[in-house]
């Protein structure tokens, strides 16, 4: 198997500190002075505003974790389809090259040399990405209509 770095994804609760709460005063301040008609709408506490991010940023930390499973899943999948041979070929020069160690830009790599092809669209409900494989010797063949959609490898929400 290539050699991948751990997932960089990785979120941990910042505590509540003094500086953290300033600093959100002083966007509520902020936001309250931007808008002065609508200031007494702005009912927001600092401690809120502070849960309110570190909510939003735990929930982008684990979709951006959920995404690098599948794509380390899809890697795994193309890898199996890949000779013995040529994988310790492919791994070779996969240790060589300067691209990022991550499952996405190993994916990309071996699409770009016709070992699996990748193919996204965006719906108007998400975003839909797949990944086929292909025999390495061009680039892979289109093996999806518009009617597989519902099929394909990851959906997620935009």
């Amino acid at each position: 198997m290539l050699k991948l770095n751990p997932c960089p994804y990785q979120y941990t609760d910042r505590a509540v500190t003094a500086r953290r709460l300033a600093a959100a005063r002083r966007a509520l301040d902020r936001q309250r002075a931007q808008m002065p008609l609508f200031a007494s709408d702005i009912t927001q506490t600092p401690e809120e505003r502070i849960d309110e991010i570190d909510g939003y940023c735990r929930a982008l930390k684990g979709h951006l974790r959920s995404l690098y499973a599948r794509q380390l899943r899809d890697l795994r999948r193309v890898w199996r389809a890949i000779p013995a041979d040529r994988q310790e070929q492919l791994a070779a020069e996969w240790a060589r090259c300067n691209y990022p160690k991550q499952a996405g830009y190993a994916l990309e790599w071996l699409a770009r040399r016709g070992w699996c092809r990748i193919e996204g669209q965006i719906l108007p409900d998400g975003f839909v990405v797949r990944v086929s494989i292909g025999d390495g010797s061009a680039p892979a063949p289109e093996t999806v209509g518009r009617a597989d959609l519902d099929r394909w490898a990851y959906t997620g929400k935009r």
